[in-house]
């Protein structure tokens, strides 16, 4: 529990530290005020039974001097002023304490998830290679959340209690040193009893619905972007059963989470009513003590135990919340220790927000490129060497596996080599790779379209009031897609709909190469950018891409070789290195499996 507390105070921040160091403040202060309204009861009941008793102690007749109080109505009168005023400022303060907890605490929600996910955007692509994507959203959009909801605001609530505990506890000591005792030793004895009773199955649900949210997150993902094949191959109710057990699983933990908070009250409301009888029991019996002085003991004690009562319960039902939901905190820290480490390395190299593109004019040369997966066992890609002319047109082709998509992501700055350099007119990418990046458009094989428009669609990620309307254009031209939008009722305007469902696969295609195009590459990238299209569109894609040749360099990844046919030079790569290179007409003659390649392509 304590090494969770110091991943707390981390995930919190100096100066929310600062910030909840002067809220513990506050609530150290309202537990005087508190302490004070519980002991002002009593002492107003004896003002109203029997005055004179009230300067019997040593506090009060200073006090009705200074006041110049002279009867009991005038003792009354007075005592009730203080009474009132007494309550209004505690209980001002207590709503003023509450608003700026209320506050704190929620922005402090909004800070936190704010920073799990800039930290995730900020990550290197590796990152992302070996994580699942239910496991990040439910991070940011759960985790974040139970760490404030069930952990944070449990905790402050035990500190607010805890304080107006440990105060009227003071007080009652003070008055009845014996009695307090035995009754803190059974109320203590009882609560802590519960809380031990209830911790390890709080631990080991809370452990449970941390899982269960990942997994419910990734069925919800898997079942809508699959939904095509799923309702194909009538898969429906296999993801509704794997999303019901979950969700079950996932609601009793709540469950018991939600009675273990509420069993509290009644047990000790009923410890509470037996435990006021005790007293007055053993203050007549044991103590011999006069009826007549149990009055101001027995309201003392009485009021003390109406406020202890719902502190006693909160504390109690904070702690299970904190047991169920504290596992919330260990991904959230994790993730952050770690992104944010390699975010910091990150943006240490990246000086400019938006940097002037990378000086390119005369070649890309990879030198004696290795690259193995953080996860992987063998080389991905192994002592590569090419040179790539700026202007010219060059295809990756090769088998599945062969490292194409390995050589394109390190080119991209996605990936940064273990062994080797690549290097731009003598410069190496990574020195600065955002500047590099400037440079590129990129065209992958399944176009991410958001249920948006298609200018939003092709000036992705850009707020409006960023969005060049000349760029957008010139991006349409390049691609073809004028004529598209010219039909199209509300033209640049037009939803595609999630995925760009309401789009073909060339369209989408296309609103992808004008995406790529938007800024003005000068280098372009297409990896498996036609496999998924049909060969009408296919030719009509590669028709749009030939206008642009000469004007960019551009890199084709291609398992398809229809595509790459007028390549300038075409690599043909094999279990991580290039095996071969030449012209299409010149692989064809002199290698026997780009041969096959391109036999099965025209079969297809």
């Amino acid at each position: 529990m304590l090494s969770r507390f110091k991943k707390l105070l981390f995930l919190v921040g100096r100066r929310g530290r600062i910030k909840f160091s002067i809220l513990l403040a506050a609530m150290f202060i309202n537990s005087i005020l508190e302490m004070a309204g519980v002991a002002a009861i009593p002492v107003f009941i004896i003002i109203i039974s029997k005055p004179d008793m009230i300067l019997q102690y040593q506090w009060a007749a200073p006090v009705v001097g200074l006041l110049n109080i002279a009867t009991s109505h005038g003792m009354f009168i007075w005592g009730a002023i203080f009474l009132i005023c007494l309550f209004v400022v505690k209980n001002l303060f207590l709503s003023l304490l509450i608003y700026a907890k209320t506050k704190i605490i929620y922005n402090e929600q909004v800070r936190l998830g704010h920073r799990l996910f800039n930290a995730y955007m900020t990550s290197r692509y590796p990152f992302f290679l070996n994580r699942n994507s239910a496991e990040l959203l439910r991070n940011v959009n759960n985790e974040t959340a139970l760490i404030i909801s069930g952990v944070m605001l449990p905790l402050l609530r035990i500190f607010l209690d805890g304080f107006v505990l440990v105060m009227i506890v003071i007080l009652l000591l003070a008055a009845e040193p014996v009695i307090a005792l035995m009754a803190f030793a059974v109320l203590g004895s009882l609560s802590f009893f519960f809380m031990r009773m209830t911790s390890k199955k709080s631990k080991a649900y809370g452990r449970e619905a941390l899982q269960h949210r990942r997994v419910m997150n990734e069925i919800v993902l898997e079942g809508i972007s699959g939904i095509k094949d799923i309702i194909v191959l009538g898969r429906e109710r296999s993801f509704v059963r794997r999303y019901d057990f979950s969700a079950v699983r996932t609601a009793v933990t709540l469950r018991y989470l939600q009675m273990v908070s509420q069993l509290p009250k009644p047990f000790m409301e009923t410890v509470a009513v037996a435990g006021m009888l005790l007293i007055a029991c053993l203050m007549l019996f044991l103590l011999k003590r006069d009826v007549s002085a149990l009055l101001p003991v027995l309201t003392l004690f009485a009021v003390a135990t109406l406020r202890m009562l719902p502190v006693l319960r909160t504390v109690v039902s904070a702690y299970s919340d904190i047991r169920y939901n504290v596992y919330a905190i260990d991904p959230v820290y994790n993730d952050l220790k770690l992104s944010e480490k390699t975010a910091d390395e990150k943006i240490k190299k990246e000086k400019e927000a938006v940097p002037n593109p990378y000086p390119f004019t005369a070649q890309i040369s990879f030198q004696n490129v290795s690259y193995r997966y953080p996860q992987g066992n063998v080389w991905a890609l192994r002592d590569t060497c090419l040179g790539i002319p700026k202007g010219s047109v060059i295809g990756l082709v090769g088998p599945s596996g062969a490292g194409k998509t390995t050589l394109v992501d390190i080119l991209l700055g996605l990936l940064e080599p273990q062994e080797g350099r690549v290097l731009v007119d003598g410069q190496n990418i990574f020195a600065d790779v955002r500047r590099w990046q400037a440079n590129l458009g990129y065209i992958p094989q399944f176009i991410h379209l958001s249920d948006d428009t298609i200018r939003r669609n092709i000036a992705f990620g850009l707020p409006d009031d960023e969005i060049n309307e000349t760029q957008v254009g010139q991006a349409l031209r390049a691609a073809q897609l004028e004529a598209l939008i010219d039909e199209l009722p509300k033209g640049l305007d037009t939803v595609v709909g999630e995925r760009g469902m309401r789009l073909s696969g060339g369209e989408r295609q296309r609103i992808g190469i004008a995406r790529a195009l938007y800024n003005n590459p000068q280098v372009l990238i297409m990896d498996e950018a036609t496999s998924a299209l049909d060969n009408i569109t296919e030719r009509n894609v590669i028709s749009a891409l030939e206008k642009l040749r000469g004007d960019r360099t551009i890199i084709i990844i291609a398992h398809r070789l229809t595509s790459v046919m007028n390549c300038d030079i075409l690599y043909y790569m094999e279990n991580g290195r290039i095996a071969d290179r030449g012209t299409y007409s010149e692989l064809l003659e002199k290698n026997p499996q780009f041969k096959i390649l391109a036999k099965e392509t025209h079969t297809t």
